[in-house]
């Protein structure tokens, strides 16, 4: 919940990226006090329906977890330009 980022709403765009990620570091770090060490694993660029025959292809089989931490459709509605109701599809599918 991005609402814990003190100012973020009344910063310039450049800075609250660099905001953004600190705040994920505090949180998803434990070097960094957070409860989580996180593994990530985004590729810039990709689709849905990319993650789906990847999750489908079992690649990910050795990674156990307790959180996962999926953010998908952006790419699907910005860079490709699929209409929100086939994003919501592709979301649903994986």
């Amino acid at each position: 919940d991005l609402r814990g980022v003190p100012g973020l709403d009344t910063t310039p765009a450049a800075k609250q990226l660099s905001m953004i990620k600190e705040y994920y570091d505090n949180m998803f770090t434990k070097s960094n006090g957070g409860k989580y060490d996180v593994l990530r694993l985004g590729i810039a660029g990709d689709t849905s329906p990319n993650l789906f025959w990847r999750l489908r292809q079992n690649e990910m089989r050795n990674l156990k977890p307790s959180i996962w931490w999926i953010s998908i459709g952006r790419n699907d509605l910005f860079r490709t330009k699929c209409s929100e109701e086939v994003t919501f599809m592709g979301i649903i599918r994986v």
